[in-house]
């Protein structure tokens, strides 16, 4: 589960990001990145594996609960005969 280098596929290592990077690191989820290969020496922002399968699970547990409220209402309103009396 190692993040790998988009230049030369070797791994990579993360390195500190600058202050601006940091800042704008409050609203995505970025990291700062070198290659380990030295004939490469690549360096840039790419997303963690950890925190890209984070948001993914957040996503799906959000649709995942639009879906069982729009259930839930859908299914009230077909027990009340949709009168409100």
């Amino acid at each position: 589960m190692f993040l790998k280098c988009p230049e030369c596929g070797a791994p990579v290592r993360r390195v500190p990001r600058s202050l601006l990077e940091r800042i704008a690191g409050i609203f995505t989820s970025r990291y700062r990145y070198h290659c380990r290969k030295k004939e490469c020496d690549w360096q840039g922002l790419l997303n963690s594996r950890s925190t890209a399968v984070g948001q993914e699970l957040l996503l799906i547990l959000g649709v995942t609960m639009v879906v069982v409220a729009l259930v839930y209402g859908m299914s009230f309103l077909l027990v009340s005969g949709g009168s409100r009396s």
